[in-house]
């Protein structure tokens, strides 16, 4: 009786065990952007998603499945964008399908967040391939989750700002040593040799003459 019971306590744990390996994401938001040189589909878990991304083109669409994703019930967005035309997301039995109707030059590109929260669904248009536009973009490019920096036009005025006060204050350091040599050698400047007493040697006389000769 004793392993009746532990073999019926195991099935009800694989019973709830089951799905949340089948389902381990949920789909908890989708919000869609419309910029000028594309479209983002951004979408959140309530759990980091690992599942696997699959993509299938069509003449007029692209369909995406996301392996171990749940959603709710379908949802349906019509869009006027010139990159797509419309979104459907409807949940199958393992996997949450995503189908876009876009034109024939649209490219789909997936990324997700550092912390897999969050995929990122990327609609563009494809251009010719040239050395230059490819370097470009590498360049250029930013990914993802890159931290913010500076504009140039910031990083350009706070380089003048400090060079600016850097050479003001070379230019302050230069007047006070030229002030500061000026009042001590004022202050030891030795009278004229014709205010001397007789009594100086001829040594004494030639050393003044040098200092002063110096000094000038």
């Amino acid at each position: 009786i004793p392993s009746c019971k532990r073999a019926i306590m195991i099935k009800y744990l694989l019973i709830f065990i089951l799905p949340l390996a089948l389902y381990a994401s949920k789909i908890l938001s989708y919000n869609i952007y419309d910029r000028t040189d594309r479209v983002d589909v951004m979408i959140t878990f309530d759990t980091p998603y690992d599942g696997v991304i699959k993509q299938r083109v069509g003449d007029s669409s692209i369909s995406i499945k996301l392996q171990n994703a749940s959603i709710e019930s379908s949802k349906i967005k019509q869009l006027t964008s010139k990159y797509i035309k419309s979104i459907t997301i409807t949940p199958m039995q393992d996997y949450t399908e995503i189908v876009a109707e876009v034109p024939p030059s649209v490219t789909l590109q997936a990324s997700k967040t550092s912390d897999a929260y969050g995929l990122r669904l990327r609609f563009a248009t494809t251009s010719l391939p040239t050395a230059n536009t490819q370097e470009t973009k590498e360049v250029q490019a930013p990914s993802l989750n890159s931290l913010p920096t500076k504009k140039d036009d910031d990083i350009s005025a706070s380089y003048y700002i400090v060079v600016t006060i850097l050479i003001l204050g070379i230019i302050t350091l230069f007047y006070i040593k030229k002030r500061v040599s000026t009042n001590t050698q004022n202050r030891k400047e030795p009278p004229s040799w014709l205010f001397k007493g007789d009594k100086e040697s001829p040594n004494n006389e030639q050393i003044i003459e040098n200092f002063n000769l110096d000094s000038k």
